[in-house]
């Protein structure tokens, strides 16, 4: 009869015993008495695993660091068409702008513009938000010299600065006036509406640099409702500069 302690395992049993889970106690074949013969097998089987596991790792990490990296394409920012109020129907046409942080002054333009709707028959109102209304200065200024009647409903954000979607208009707003009103004090100051004879040079140069020079606003009946917090410093200041710039051109509020 052989010794039990003589037998040896080759590492094909070693793997059908652990496979199979079937170790004959009587022959001496037990997991520990296995591992024992054949612990180089046994370490080269861990190796093994370990490289494996390694490798899958470093696999999903480079996976997931590529596409992190992918660039984030940014959309375009297309600026919608509003449709024209060309069309002569007998009717007054207002206009009711608003720049909004939050949506209060869009709710108030709205809400105003159905209530005005349903009372005067003989008008029509189309509520804008500021930033849809013209892609740059040249059609900002286009656009307002057609205008008849606006109400303009702006909010004051942050420490006295127009919200993100009046942000354009109010900068060429104040520009602007600044320059056209520049030009109307200066006519009101010679004669017929011309300069003086060592102005009428540089009066020249200043009107041709800024077509601006002619009013964008002078046939404009207008009224503006301002919205803020009595808490900051600069309380309603974008809406109580447009209304001033407008009183110092001559407009004419409701």
């Amino acid at each position: 009869m052989q010794d039990s302690s003589s037998m040896k395992f080759s590492p094909l049993d070693l793997m059908s015993a652990i496979i199979k889970g079937k170790f004959d106690p009587s022959n001496g074949t037990t997991p520990a008495s296995i591992i024992l013969e054949n612990r180089e097998f046994v370490m080269l089987l861990t190796t093994s695993i370990a490289v494996l596991v390694g490798c899958v790792v470093v696999l999903i990490w480079r996976r997931s660091n590529a596409q992190k990296s992918k660039p984030i394409e940014v959309p375009k920012r297309i600026i919608e068409k509003l449709p024209e109020l060309d069309i002569d129907d007998g009717k007054k046409k207002v206009t009711v702008f608003f720049g909004t942080q939050t949506g209060t002054a869009e709710g108030f333009a709205k809400a105003i513009a159905e209530e005005a709707k349903a009372r005067y028959e003989k008008a029509t109102f189309r509520v804008v938000d500021m930033d849809d209304y013209a892609a740059d200065d040249d059609e900002y200024d286009e656009k307002f010299k057609k205008e008849s009647m606006a109400l303009f409903f702006l909010a004051t954000y942050g420490d006295g600065e127009p919200t993100d979607n009046a942000a354009r208009f109010y900068k060429w707003f104040t520009e602007v006036s600044l320059i056209q009103i520049l030009v109307a004090l200066i006519l009101r100051l010679y004669g017929d509406g011309e300069p003086t004879d060592n102005a009428a040079r540089f009066y020249k140069w200043f009107t041709e640099e800024h077509e601006g020079g002619e009013d964008s606003f002078k046939n404009l009946q207008y009224g503006v409702f301002g919205l803020g917090n009595r808490q900051y410093e600069h309380f309603n200041k974008v809406a109580k500069v447009v209304d001033d710039m407008l009183l110092e051109r001559g407009n004419q509020l409701f």
